[in-house]
C-alpha cells in the first residue's frame, strides 16, 4: 500500500506490528478486535459508521473445537480463538479480514496483530467463540511476501 502523504500518528493512530514466528498466544491473554462490523446478530442490526472494539480473552484450542463439535467444526493450529463462555462479546458480520489486536507482554506500548477475524457462528453467543486465522503461523510467509514489493527489491529488479 502506497499512500500519497506520511501519515501522521497521534493518540488514536499508531502502527502495530507483526509478531515473530515463535510467538505464542496463550488462553487468557487479552486481546482486542477492532472493526466496522455490526454490533449483534439481528436481522435490524446495521454495519457501524465508526470503527468499534472489544476485548476478548485468547481460549484453548481443545475447549474451542469441544464447544464447536456439534457444528462439525474444527479449529485448527493455523487458527485461534477468541470469547467468552457466557458470549457478550464478539466480531461479527462486517468485521472479517480486521485485526485482532494483541499488547506485548514486556513493553506495553507495543502492540501487535496476533490474529485476523475469519469465522464464527452468530455472533456474541453462548459458547460460539470467534475464530481467527493465527498471524504468528503465517507471519514468516507474510514477511517473504512483504519482500517481493519492498522499495529495494522493486528499484533493483526494475518490478514494482
Amino acid at each position: 500500500l502506497q499512500l500519497e502523504k506520511r501519515v501522521q500518528y497521534h493518540e488514536h493512530l499508531r502502527p502495530v506490528c507483526l509478531p515473530t514466528a515463535d510467538t505464542n498466544l496463550t488462553p487468557d491473554t487479552n486481546c482486542t478486535v477492532i472493526g466496522w462490523g455490526k454490533k449483534n446478530d439481528t436481522d435490524s442490526s446495521e454495519y457501524e459508521p465508526a470503527v468499534n472494539e472489544v476485548v476478548v480473552p485468547i481460549l484453548p484450542r481443545h475447549l474451542c473445537n469441544s464447544w464447536l463439535a456439534h457444528k462439525e467444526l474444527n479449529v485448527t493450529d493455523g487458527m485461534i480463538c477468541a470469547g467468552y463462555a457466557d458470549g457478550g462479546k464478539d466480531a461479527c458480520q462486517g468485521d472479517s479480514g480486521g485485526p485482532l489486536l494483541c499488547q506485548d507482554k514486556e513493553d506495553k506500548d507495543r502492540w501487535f496483530v496476533g490474529g485476523i477475524v475469519s469465522w464464527g457462528i452468530k455472533c456474541a453467543h453462548p459458547k460460539l467463540p470467534g475464530v481467527y486465522a493465527y498471524v504468528p503461523k503465517y507471519v514468516t510467509w507474510i514477511q517473504k511476501e512483504m519482500s517481493k514489493y519492498s522499495e529495494y527489491n522493486s528499484r533493483s529488479n526494475g518490478k514494482m
